[in-house]
């Protein structure tokens, strides 16, 4: 089990290279007092392709997409901590009310 967080991208360059000046016009449109010279991708395409809970890591991974082309790889791997694990729980639990809302006027 990993202790630490992890992250892993994978960048496919032509592509990369095709957007990167668009991308970095958008990020300075977008935040136009920061000095970064940063490169923005606000509509990423997420194909998550892995999703796993185990011993307290949640790892999500897949491709990242532009226009139906293939950008790139991500991995994320991630120690949760109690506090948002209780937040995803209570989450859920309202849902889960919600449907049992649903089902009993159902009956």
């Amino acid at each position: 089990m990993a202790n630490e967080d992890e992250a892993y991208l994978e960048i496919e360059p032509e592509l990369f290279e095709s957007i990167k000046e668009q991308s970095k016009k958008d990020s300075e449109k977008e935040y136009p007092n920061d000095e970064n010279n940063n490169y923005w991708f606000p509509d990423l395409e997420f194909d998550c392709s892995e999703d796993e809970w185990k011993d307290g890591v949640l790892t999500l991974s897949g491709n990242m997409q532009k226009d139906g082309k293939r950008l790139g790889y991500v991995s994320i791997k991630m120690k949760m901590d109690t506090d948002r694990v209780l937040e995803i729980i209570s989450d859920y639990m309202k849902r889960l009310g919600k449907v049992k809302t649903v089902l009993e006027a159902t009956k």
